[in-house]
C-alpha cells in the first residue's frame, strides 16, 4: 500500500494559531492542547527534515512558534525539543499574554509578531534554503529555485 502526502510542496511553518470563540466550552485551555500538539508536529517535521539534509538541527533551528486566542486575550507559545535521558520530550512555553480590547497591549503582541516574522523571513528562512541546497547535492540533483506548478 503507498502512502499519499498530504501535499505536494514542502512546507515549513514557523506560526500556527488556534482560535476558540469566546463564551463556550472550549478556550485557551483546549487551543493550548492543540496548539502544543500542532507546535509539536512541525518541530519533528523541521528536525526530521534538516537531519535528512546532512545537518545536526538545534533546538533554535527547529522551534516553532503557536499563539491561541479565545477573542478576549491572545497567547503566544514557543514550541522546541529536547533530549531527556535519550529521549526526546517537547517543550511548550507562553512568551506573552494580550488583552484584545486593550491598546497598549495590542501593541506590545504586534511586536512580538514583527520580532518572530523578521527572525523566519531572516536566519531562519536562510537555514532552510541552505538545507534544500545540501539536499539537492546529497540527492545528485541542482535545486532549481522554482515552484513546480500542477
Amino acid at each position: 500500500m503507498s502512502v499519499q502526502p498530504l501535499v505536494n510542496e514542502t512546507l515549513f511553518p514557523f506560526l500556527t494559531s488556534e482560535w476558540k470563540a469566546g463564551g463556550g466550552s472550549e478556550g485557551h485551555a483546549q487551543a493550548a492542547l492543540q496548539a502544543t500538539r500542532g507546535g509539536a508536529c512541525v518541530v519533528n517535521y523541521n528536525h526530521t527534515f534538516l537531519e535528512s539534509a546532512g545537518m545536526v538541527p538545534s533546538n533554535l533551528e527547529t522551534m516553532h512558534f503557536s499563539l491561541t486566542c479565545d477573542m478576549r486575550t491572545v497567547i503566544i507559545n514557543v514550541n522546541w525539543r529536547d533530549y531527556v535521558d535519550s529521549e526526546v520530550v517537547h517543550y511548550s512555553k507562553k512568551i506573552s499574554s494580550h488583552r484584545l480590547d486593550d491598546e497598549k497591549d495590542m501593541l506590545e503582541f504586534r511586536g512580538h509578531l514583527r520580532n518572530i516574522l523578521d527572525w523566519a523571513v531572516g536566519e531562519r528562512l536562510d537555514m532552510f534554503h541552505r538545507a534544500i541546497k545540501m539536499l539537492a547535492k546529497k540527492n545528485g540533483r541542482e535545486p532549481s529555485g522554482k515552484r513546480k506548478r500542477e
